[in-house]
């Protein structure tokens, strides 16, 4: 099944929060050698610490019966911002409450934290995980089942490295410093719009992005929806 935008820009903002030093992350990881439990990102820092993330991007994600993979020290739903009110409104009228944010002392009192991710991919922490204990043993399922993720995420990078080739387009030569202009319109930038590449992210599992900085503001955008200005 594809992935939505609202996914996708969800994947990201949550790659560029943790691409730090001395933080590891991996998505859609697949806990236990037989396990079916599937985590969609986890992050590992060098204090012996790990992030669960669970993300969401509509009301029916949260009421699906898919197992929930929160093993980590701290645990997390991350949603796009426009959700948030949805499901609160739902858990009061589910409750006949008149309380708007019955939704977060649930989540509170369960232990699980709440992120939110703007239309910019901007993070803002709605409920503040609070910190479970997790053995030895978990946390070295943990890390072996990140590493089998990681390696199955570079035999694809090279795997579609040798499918391509050196054949290049659809913005793939496109550089630091670039001048480029949009192909495809945006909340905040029209189509046709010119302007400077800053950084390229290029990651496995998420379509190449570039900074681009614009005449009013510096956003994030596909690379293939970006044209190299002669």
């Amino acid at each position: 099944m594809s992935k939505t935008s609202d996914t996708r820009r969800l994947e990201g903002a949550l790659w560029k929060a943790h691409a730090k030093q001395g933080v590891f992350g991996a998505f859609e990881v697949k806990i236990g050698w037989l396990g079916k439990e599937l985590v969609d990102f986890i992050a590992y820092k060098t204090t012996g610490e790990f992030f669960c993330y669970e993300i969401k991007v509509s009301l029916s994600d949260f009421k699906s019966k898919a197992n929930l993979s929160f093993h980590g020290d701290f645990n997390y739903y991350v949603i796009p911002t426009h959700l948030l009110e949805v499901l609160r409104d739902h858990t009061a009228k589910s409750f006949n409450s008149l309380n708007c944010k019955l939704f977060d002392t649930r989540l509170k009192n369960s232990g699980i934290g709440l992120i939110t991710v703007t239309e910019r991919g901007e993070l803002n922490y709605i409920v503040k995980a609070k910190r479970k204990h997790v053995n030895m043993v978990t946390k070295a399922t943990l890390l072996e089942s990140m590493t089998r993720s990681l390696n199955r995420e570079v035999k694809k990078f090279y795997e579609k490295k040798s499918l391509l080739g050196n054949r290049r387009g659809g913005g793939m030569n496109i550089q630091l410093g670039s001048k480029v202009k949009t192909t495809y319109k945006t909340k905040f930038v029209k189509k046709g719009e010119y302007g400077t590449v800053k950084e390229i992210y290029d990651v496995v599992n998420i379509p190449v992005t570039a900074l681009v900085d614009f005449r009013h503001s510096t956003v994030c955008y596909f690379v293939r929806d970006l044209e190299v200005v002669e």
